[in-house]
């Protein structure tokens, strides 16, 4: 288990896209007085389920959470958890696995990333929390009522590949579905640090349930090739050029913003909600009206400043986007990490 507790305040954020290779590290200092969950045991590269769990100190202050596993595989509150696994899992790659594994081996695979935060250089917060906002179970309690300066969050591994690439990753994209092609070329295994080609595969990450997903850019390109094509025949219909036709289906798919990944922090205050901040997990390019070149997925630690919220006794976790099935059921999945709580003294 771990010998050390040490926190550590992001100074620079690399939001790294997709077209880097480089990679960069952040600067971090410690901050011995946050709230950290390192006193809490844990093996190496583990993670638990603890119901009624306290962390903090008489400095830090304290905090509660709870989680448990589902019968279906999924979870839901909070996990603790220190694992680091960056990259698909190798047992269910088409290359080197078997993409149709079930039970335990299936369930494990998926494991060693829902359970692992994402960062783009290996992570050095020890404990943290994995959180799964989709049940209204993600929920913190603050011992005494206090103004919380801000929250560590990043993506989990899972996410974070489920955002980027898609269930499957491949070097061959079908234009059409927009889903990169199991039977495609190979490629390197995201920040796999053996750089051989002997390692190239073609790798996959089910859902725990549901259908397998494409990238967020991908559900974009749809989604704004639907809206276009939907002016374009309006236009056609109307008696138009095609000129004119094809001018409409322009304007209209540019017209068509999304691409989003929305973490949001619910402050409560005696069972009251006193207010709440929003953090892009992933965002594209002029979908954040206050910055409208940002165009990333996030993959390292950012503190999110929470002072807005006044004194709260309660932070409660939920996630939106635009990545939604015909029903309007969102399918970006709904995980994230926290760390780093700092309380106001």
């Amino acid at each position: 288990m771990f010998t050390t507790k040490t926190t550590y305040l992001l100074l620079g954020v690399s939001l790294l896209l997709g077209s880097c290779s480089k990679e960069t590290k952040d600067s971090l200092l410690p901050y011995p007085e946050d709230i950290t969950f390192n006193e809490l045991e844990m093996d190496r590269f583990s993670f638990r389920f603890i119901e009624g769990a306290q962390s903090g100190s008489d400095k830090a202050g304290f905090v509660s959470f709870s989680g448990k596993r589902l019968p279906s595989g999924d979870f839901e509150g909070f996990a603790l958890s220190n694992k680091n696994y960056r990259s698909y899992p190798w047992s269910l790659s088409h290359t080197f696995g078997t993409p149709t594994l079930t039970g335990e081996s299936r369930q494990a695979a998926i494991d060693s990333t829902l359970f692992s935060v994402f960062t783009n250089v290996p992570n050095r917060t020890e404990n943290y929390l994995v959180g799964n906002a989709a049940n209204d179970k993600a929920v913190i309690n603050i011992k005494t009522p206090a103004e919380v300066e801000h929250v560590l969050v990043a993506n989990t591994t899972y996410g974070y590949l489920q955002t980027f690439y898609g269930s499957t990753y491949s070097g061959t994209l079908d234009k059409v579905t927009q889903a990169y092609n199991p039977t495609g070329t190979k490629v390197r295994n995201p920040l796999n640090p053996n750089t051989s080609t002997t390692m190239y595969g073609v790798f996959y990450l089910p859902q725990i349930q549901g259908p397998d997903l494409i990238r967020l850019d991908g559900y974009v390109a749809l989604q704004k090739d639907k809206a276009g094509n939907e002016a374009k025949q309006a236009a056609l219909q109307a008696g138009k050029t095609a000129e004119e036709a094809q001018a409409a289906y322009d304007k209209a798919s540019a017209e068509r913003v999304l691409g989003q990944v929305k973490l949001i922090i619910e402050g409560y205050s005696g069972g009251n909600k006193v207010g709440e901040v929003t953090h892009l997990l992933a965002v594209r390019k002029g979908v954040d009206p206050n910055n409208p070149t940002h165009e990333y997925t996030q993959n390292n630690w950012v503190a999110v400043g929470l002072r807005s919220l006044g004194k709260v006794d309660q932070l409660r976790f939920k996630m939106d986007g635009d990545y939604r099935d015909t029903q309007g059921t969102l399918l970006t999945p709904q995980y994230f990490c926290l760390d780093g709580i700092r309380i106001k003294k």
